[in-house]
């Protein structure tokens, strides 16, 4: 179970996971794992350990991530389905990317155990990638359903989801959709373009769509979820080093998760707390924007799949990595602004899965 990260190379788990456990239950045949980015931080899929996975219908570009490897098994045809995990986009990016159906379902829904209540401050969800609609609820039927020691419980659904989503709708949805960036940031014509002809092709089945954005701040959950982003890196690198008995190194991780680290060290109890809070309350604030709208539809990615290797960091970003991580400048550097200049040079390409969370 490496995790994508040469540290674990050698690490196998000590037991199934409750998610494991009950797809065992099931019948359902484990054949192997699949590629992620190391330890599942980055939207396309292209660890140092493995090299990186291809999309099926392009082998020149990514499948995306941080389920890239599961999308590029199913979308091939190596299996009709394959396990998948969501806290920014890992199930929605690589589904949008492989042209395959993606769901993250609510916190709470899916098991996160053994031993663990939540997954990135409830974030982070499991679930499936499918080719079909049918694949993804029959799974869900399966798995979902309470889960002692979990700290989000999901309001319970006692129907069967796959006879519900072979029932027609009674009324016309009441969809918002919007292809503006949350962030300010570009939305290529391309990605818009999709979104528009979903919303036609919905309306001409009777539903009543509004352009219409969300009413939160992109801007805050952005650097909210950074927030967090960079405290969950820390610990997952503090874990690391409890497994290897040892501190970990510049050399032991790649570079990118190493500077992660050293960034979620930088952070204060209350910064961390201050980020939850924005969760909380962009949670309510769009509850009661669904009071309104049955649906809100938006581009999956900012842009379409890029090629492998064009996300590489630059020289630039390797030598400022290395004299950070040497020196553990990561305090000085942050209030240089290089750091936000960094995360959105990032988030650009995926601002939405990164909100609506």
């Amino acid at each position: 179970m490496t995790s994508g990260s040469k540290a674990y190379c050698h690490y196998k788990a000590a037991e199934d996971s409750e998610l494991v456990e009950r797809m065992r239950k099931t019948g359902t045949i484990f054949i192997g794992q699949t590629n992620i980015p190391e330890l599942a931080l980055m939207g396309i899929t292209e660890p140092s350990l493995y090299g990186p996975s291809r999309n099926p219908w392009n082998l020149n570009y990514t499948p995306g991530g941080s389920s890239g490897g599961s999308a590029a098994a199913v979308a091939s045809g190596m299996v009709p389905i394959a396990g998948a995990n969501d806290g920014g986009g890992s199930i929605r990016i690589p589904a949008a990317f492989t042209g395959l159906f993606g769901l993250k379902p609510t916190r709470g829904r899916t098991p996160v155990g053994k031993k663990e209540g939540r997954h990135w401050q409830g974030a982070a969800v499991d679930h499936v990638l499918t080719r079909s609609v049918r694949d993804s609820a029959l799974m869900l039927d399966w798995i979902k359903g309470y889960e002692r020691g979990a700290a989000f419980h999901a309001g319970p659904f006692e129907a069967n989801y796959c006879e519900a989503v072979k029932e027609p709708f009674t009324q016309p949805l009441k969809i918002a959709f919007s292809t503006i960036s949350p962030i300010g940031t570009e939305v290529d014509p391309e990605c818009r373009e999709a979104v528009y002809k979903a919303v036609t092709c919905l309306e001409s089945l009777g539903h009543i769509v509004e352009e219409k954005n969300a009413p939160v701040d992109g801007k805050k959950i952005a650097n909210s979820f950074m927030t967090l982003y960079f405290g969950e890196v820390a610990a997952s690198l503090k874990d690391m080093e409890a497994l290897l008995g040892r501190k970990i190194k510049i050399g032991d991780v790649e570079p990118s998760t190493y500077i992660l680290g050293l960034l979620g060290k930088a952070i204060t109890a209350e910064g961390f707390v201050l980020s939850i809070r924005e969760w909380d309350k962009a949670a309510n604030q769009m509850e009661a924007f669904h009071d309104t709208y049955d649906f809100y539809i938006t581009p999956t990615t900012a842009y379409p799949p890029s090629k492998i290797g064009e996300l590489d960091m630059n020289s630039f970003e390797n030598y400022l990595i290395h004299i950070v991580g040497t020196f553990h400048l990561q305090k000085a550097v942050k209030k240089l602004g290089i750091i936000d200049q960094m995360v959105e040079n990032n988030l650009k390409r995926t601002p939405l899965p990164n909100w609506l969370i």
